[in-house]
């Protein structure tokens, strides 16, 4: 338990670290170039920045590389050995399917569910939805299954068992699409993948 003095340093420390920035906020919209008072609400300085194009692309720059570590560092996954960065452009344009499992008897995101893809030329692919399965990493929760080289007229066959056993069948599934399945209910939201050429 912390005693008052404690708390009180901790208060100051907090207000001291963030009632600049929190005036600072408040004057942005304050048409005067000074911190002056009386204030005048006016968006002067945000027209100034939107129409300004080199502050607009050091912007837009920022964002992009701030989205760009940090799809490296989410991507980015040690597997009982040396950290690996995973990427995957879709270069070879193969043709896949993607499936979410939603639960409602099961748990909300099915995991255990236990999903096969049986393809209309024969083939057959298996996976099951899980949490973590390596070493400081997360498994993706939708499953992705690799169908191979691009092929005219194929369709997909799911066959789902659910972690309370519960079977469940889902026919006449096309290629390239990622299907949200909920338990008893079926593929309830079917999107196209869409690859960039």
């Amino acid at each position: 338990m912390m005693d008052k003095t404690v708390k009180s340093f901790l208060a100051a420390v907090l207000v001291f670290l963030y009632l600049p920035i929190a005036v600072m906020i408040v004057m942005a919209f304050n048409r005067s170039s000074l911190y002056e008072l009386p204030f005048t609400f006016d968006l002067v300085w945000f027209k100034a920045l939107l129409s300004n194009d080199r502050l607009m692309q050091a912007s837009w720059n920022s964002v992009w590389i701030a989205t760009v570590n940090a799809v490296k560092a989410e991507l980015q996954s040690i597997n009982n050995g040396p950290a690996r960065l995973l990427r995957n452009d879709n270069a070879n344009q193969n043709d896949l399917l993607r499936v979410k499992t939603v639960g409602t008897r099961s748990n909300r995101d099915g995991i255990g569910a236990k999903v096969v893809v049986k393809t209309s030329k024969g083939r057959t692919l298996y996976a099951m939805v899980r949490t973590g399965s390596s070493y400081v990493s997360q498994s993706e929760l939708p499953l992705t299954f690799g169908l191979g080289k691009p092929e005219e007229g194929i369709t997909l066959t799911l066959e789902i068992t659910w972690p309370g056993n519960q079977k469940e069948t889902v026919a006449n599934i096309k290629v390239n699409q990622l299907v949200i399945v909920q338990e008893g209910k079926g593929a309830t939201t079917q999107e196209p993948i869409v690859f960039a050429r």
